[in-house]
């Protein structure tokens, strides 16, 4: 089953199902979503192995993983339990005078699945005409946004934290770009690019002009 902090049924849910690979490395084996006034899933078609699920839901971080083991008997029901999320909001605005960008997307790196799903994995908003966005369900885990939007750089946004129930204040500016010219990403950090290797991370390769 999905339920909330409080052990009430969330109704609607996308479950991942991850092999392990050391302690770093999760691989995606399956997903599925589901619908059900108890919260309740079945997931079929898992081969023997030791896996980790996760559930998402709109407006809930990802619940903390569990560790399931199919073998030769059926295993025991697994409940996972969404918790209560944070909140970010702002305005996406042009370098280009400072206007508001409309329909710029703005989402959480990453995902936890692959393809589309009737309950996204990851959070995700379109900009209004004021430019203005918010995501909730955002776990107190540090977070990386990836923010775009057509005529500009694309801009990843890294190193935040927020609070269960708390609202952080997020204001983006992007680069515009000259006609004909290509885009890029903008990154923050030193511009490495990590791989994880075991029970270590690899630093495949670094950025050119990044710190």
């Amino acid at each position: 089953r999905v339920v909330d902090e409080e052990g009430r049924p969330v109704h609607a849910f996308t479950i991942a199902a991850r092999r392990a690979w050391g302690a770093l490395m999760r691989e995606t084996i399956a997903t599925m979503s589901g619908y059900d006034a108890e919260g309740r899933f079945l997931m079929t078609g898992l081969s023997a192995g030791t896996f980790e699920l996760v559930a998402t839901s709109r407006g809930y971080p990802p619940s903390a993983p569990v560790l399931l083991t199919i073998g030769d008997s059926p295993p025991s029901p697994v409940t996972l339990t969404l918790e209560r999320g944070g909140r970010i909001e702002g305005v996406v605005r042009s370098s280009h005078g400072g206007r508001p960008i409309a329909g710029a997307r703005v989402s959480f790196e990453g995902r936890l699945g692959r393809g589309n799903s009737a309950s996204p994995v990851l959070a995700t908003s379109i900009s209004h005409e004021d430019g203005s966005y918010s995501l909730d369900g955002v776990g107190d885990s540090l977070r990386s946004l990836h923010v775009a939007a057509e005529g500009h750089d694309t801009r990843l946004v890294s190193g935040f934290t927020v609070a269960p129930g708390a609202t952080l204040r997020m204001d983006i500016e992007l680069t515009a770009i000259a006609e004909g010219e290509e885009p890029h990403t903008e990154l923050t950090g030193i511009g490495a690019t990590l791989f994880p290797h075991g029970d270590a991370l690899l630093i495949q390769s670094v950025v050119e002009g990044g710190g």
